[in-house]
């Protein structure tokens, strides 16, 4: 027996078997008590003389009280109200007949006694749980009670009347005629309570009832016989009755829920009417009779034009929600069908007919089995995906499978599969939906993820997927591929052609690629392929076909983007990550772009302890420009080739971080790639203009080195507009050097941010002239002042007659451009001679100065101290004391 717990209170749940074992104890003691109640009642019965029966009546009501009193004892709080007052309502009965076949006076029998016991029954029928109802509750259940009532007394009456104990001397009214109306309305309630009486009540109830038309039995027994004595066989009976249901006690008619079960033939009371009426029909026509049968037909007619009323109400509603449910499954695009235990489909919806192309008549007596794809689950309850379902272990499962079309086609499906176990019709209920849209989309966004939106070849998140899974099984090389020189295509060219060269590289790189090699691109214009191989040779071999196939990429389909190159690196790793190994691949690539690129590169364990050190020094160098701490400003005079006087002076920058000297070359190329150039180059322009403005000359002017990253930023002009008023220099004494290759980049934004500086009377100078592979057409765009003549032109002065030649031929176009020129790295005597022979005024290096501490300089020489050899040394006085002492 299973058992519930309810506020810490086991209840048993009634099943079938339960419920079966729980009655057989009912009805052995309902047995007991009447085998004892009627065994008492025959004894006395045969102890005393016929005419004083009543002692039987005193005995057995003595014992129904208690046991009434004792069930009210027991009972919750509202079955004991009624118990108590059918306690009370059988000791006033038992008093009363006592009284009537003791002689007692009339009217304390029938009136004050029975009246009191008719007033207490009707309480315990209102007192009664379940019984607080309207009006029309109530007339229903005196209409119910009264057909069943009527019937049984128009039986039990019309024997009695033809029996040969009826006197059918009965002309006067005898007060017990006057009680079967009482009688007949007490058993009428309390049957309409008994049929309505929920499980567990059925027996008392029962009881009750049988005890109440029993009551009016018995009374009109007294009527046809004259006789009390003739009653008293139903009186004990009754009594009996009563005894009996106090014994099995609990409670009395509670009342199932309206509507929680059908009406049965005991509330339609066709068993009882039927004979009732035919024996009305053959019988003796007497008063009784027929005026029991007219009630009871009347009651008859009123039951039935209430039942059709009911019914028609109830057909109303049933339409009414019929309609509603076939409305709701045309309307639903989800498909519900109802699946038998043996696969067949018992029910389907209009909505198959769009799902897979059937009308659900012809759905109905298949199996969707026989529309299964063989690979997915059949929906007919087998399968270990059914498992938690039919175990119970879950409401409902979730089943995603394909089902055929009729035109062949696989329709992708979920369904919601619950379990009908608990109707008349066990089996399978599926909610079936179509999900072939949703599954190509999602089809289609997993495609993307895997693939690269722009070029067609894997993206780098599934790339990196596959290198994992390659690592797992064993070693595995990886190519790091960026371009070199795409940036130039798209500046010149346009954004449509850089794509379009994209598209080509990555139909190059399949093309070189083998069979088993995967190609990537891992965003703007680099690209990895994964390669079959697992060692550096194979994917060095690799990388070389992938360089000659670049060279041929889109040379037949647009000249600006015909052919180009790429730095690869080369990494191999067996383990790892899919990141590390690629990373290791860039570091290589990297080592191939600084080799001058168009080359592979395989990597090398020294080159991630490079970037270690690298990282090392841009965290050094972060520190150094917030702090100011190990940054120095030195300068290099520039120097009039006629007169040996400092015309000017170049300020350069020099850091002694916390590991030793770092050289420019060290740390410039670091701080332009990073970023940290425009934070340095503002402390040098800063550090610069304040040394300037504190020197003695105040004609003299100061050259700064502007990168390509400082070009880039929006502020830079305002942050040299904001030097310049801070230092208070005259902006004709500052002049900004811009290397020709950053010139020629993007040679519209230099010189709108160089024009709107040089409009303030800031001079402009292009820093290693010469080495650039543009046309000298830009000249005459960019607003330049002054060309800086490269050292590596100034060495082959006297050496290599080109170089005499090239710088003849600047000095000649500036000339004619009007523009200064300033020649750079004059080492030798020889080179400063042969610039002063040239034309050259102005030029700088260690052999006219080294560069030295801004703040050792002190004031440089006086003006005029011309000396007549071009060749002898250009006095220094303080630097040359500062250089002397170590400066």
């Amino acid at each position: 027996m299973s058992v519930v717990t309810v506020s810490n209170h086991p209840a048993v749940l009634l099943t079938p078997a339960t419920r079966t074992a729980t009655a057989l104890p009912v009805a052995g003691r309902v047995l007991g008590w009447v085998a004892v109640a009627a065994s008492v009642g025959v004894v006395t019965a045969k102890l005393v003389p016929l005419d004083r029966l009543a002692l039987p009546v005193a005995v057995v009501g003595t014992l129904a009280v208690a046991a009434q009193v004792r069930a009210a004892r027991d009972a919750a709080l509202d079955a004991r109200r009624t118990w108590a007052c059918l306690a009370g309502a059988t000791a006033l009965w038992v008093l009363a007949l006592l009284g009537a076949a003791s002689g007692w006076s009339a009217p304390l029998v029938w009136g004050w006694l029975r009246g009191a016991a008719l007033v207490v029954t009707l309480a315990a029928v209102l007192l009664a749980r379940g019984a607080r109802r309207g009006v029309r509750g109530w007339a229903m259940l005196l209409l119910d009670g009264s057909a069943v009532g009527l019937a049984a007394f128009v039986v039990f009456w019309i024997v009695l009347r033809s029996s040969p104990a009826s006197t059918g001397d009965w002309d006067g009214v005898h007060p017990a005629l006057l009680w079967l109306p009482g009688d007949l309305v007490a058993a009428s309630l309390v049957t309409g309570l008994g049929v309505r009486a929920g499980a567990g009540v059925r027996v008392p109830s029962v009881l009750v009832v049988v005890a109440a038309v029993g009551t009016a039995a018995s009374d009109a027994a007294w009527v046809l016989t004259g006789y009390p004595g003739s009653g008293t066989g139903g009186w004990v009976a009754v009594l009996v009755l009563l005894a009996a249901a106090g014994r099995v006690g609990g409670p009395l008619w509670r009342a199932e829920p309206e509507g929680s079960r059908p009406v049965g033939p005991g509330r339609l009371s066709q068993v009882l009417c039927a004979p009732a009426v035919a024996l009305a029909l053959v019988a003796r026509h007497d008063v009784v009779t027929v005026g029991a049968t007219a009630v009871l037909l009347a009651a008859l007619a009123l039951q039935i034009g209430v039942v059709h009323r009911q019914n028609l109400a109830l057909w109303a509603a049933v339409a009414l929600q019929a309609r509603r449910l076939d409305d709701l499954l045309a309307d639903s695009r989800d498909a519900l069908l109802q699946v038998a235990p043996d696969g067949r489909v018992e029910f389907a919806s209009e909505a198959v007919r769009d799902l897979l192309g059937v009308s659900p008549r012809e759905l109905v007596g298949g199996r969707l089995a026989e529309r299964a794809h063989p690979d997915d689950d059949t929906l007919d309850g087998a399968g270990e995906t059914f498992a938690p379902l039919l175990e119970h272990r879950t409401d409902s499962v979730v089943v995603r499978a394909r089902l055929q079309h009729v035109d062949g086609t696989w329709r992708h499906t979920e369904s919601v599969v619950s379990l009908r176990d608990g109707g008349a019709t066990p089996g399978l209920t599926i909610s079936l939906r179509d999900t072939t849209v949703q599954e190509r989309m999602a089809a289609e966004v997993r495609r993307q993820a895997r693939t690269d939106s722009l070029t067609g070849v894997t993206s780098r998140a599934a790339f990196l997927a596959l290198v994992d899974e390659r690592l797992a099984a064993g070693p595995a090389v990886v190519l790091f591929v960026d371009l070199d020189g795409f940036k130039s295509v798209n500046d010149t060219a346009g954004h449509a052609v850089g794509d379009r060269l994209l598209r080509d590289v990555a139909a190059a790189l399949e093309r070189a690629a083998g069979p088993d090699d995967v190609v990537a691109r891992l965003g703007g214009d680099e690209f990895a392929v994964l390669g079959a191989g697992g060692t550096a040779a194979a994917g060095l071999e690799l990388a070389a076909a992938v360089l000659r196939s670049l060279r041929l990429a889109g040379r037949e389909r647009d000249p600006r983007a015909a052919g180009t190159d790429a730095s690869i690196g080369v990494a191999v790793g067996a383990g790892g990550s899919a990141e590390s190994l690629l990373g290791d691949a860039d570091l290589a690539m990297y080592a191939a772009k600084a080799a001058g690129g168009a080359r592979a590169v395989a990597f090398e364990p020294r080159m991630r302890t490079e970037v270690v050190e690298r990282s090392r020094l841009v965290t050094a160098l972060d520190t150094a420009l917030g702090t100011g701490t190990g940054l120095a400003l030195h300068v290099q005079p520039i120097v009039d080739l006629t007169d040996r006087n400092w015309v000017g002076f170049e300020a350069l920058v020099r850091w002694e971080a916390p590991g030793g000297h770092r050289t420019p070359r060290d740390f410039l190329s670091v701080a332009e790639e990073t970023g940290q150039i425009v934070p340095l180059g503002r402390w040098v322009l800063g550090q610069a203009l304040g040394w300037l403005a504190g020197c003695g000359d105040r004609v003299a002017g100061v050259s700064v080195n502007v990168a390509g990253r400082q070009l880039a930023d929006p502020a830079f002009p305002a942050s040299v507009v904001e030097a310049l008023e801070d230092s208070g220099v005259d902006p004709a004494r500052l002049t900004l050097e811009v290397t020709e290759q950053t010139a020629i980049d993007d040679m519209t934004r230099t010189g709108a941010r160089l024009q709107s500086l040089r409009a303030l009377g800031v001079h402009v100078s292009l820093d290693d002239f010469g080495t650039g592979f543009s046309s000298l057409g830009y000249l005459a765009q960019l607003p330049v002042d002054e060309l800086k003549i490269d050292r590596r032109f100034v060495a082959g002065l006297g050496v290599r007659a080109e170089d005499d030649a090239l710088v003849r031929a600047v000095l000649r176009l500036a000339a004619d451009l009007g523009l200064a020129v300033v020649a750079e790295g004059v080492e030798t005597a020889e080179q400063a001679r042969a610039l002063a022979a040239l034309g050259c005024r102005r030029a700088q290096g260690f052999h006219l100065q080294r560069p030295v501490p801004a703040a050792s300089l002190g004031f440089p020489p006086a003006r005029g101290a011309a000396s007549p050899d071009p060749a002898a040394p250009v006095p220094r006085r303080e630097a040359a004391q500062a250089q002397a002492a170590g400066g």
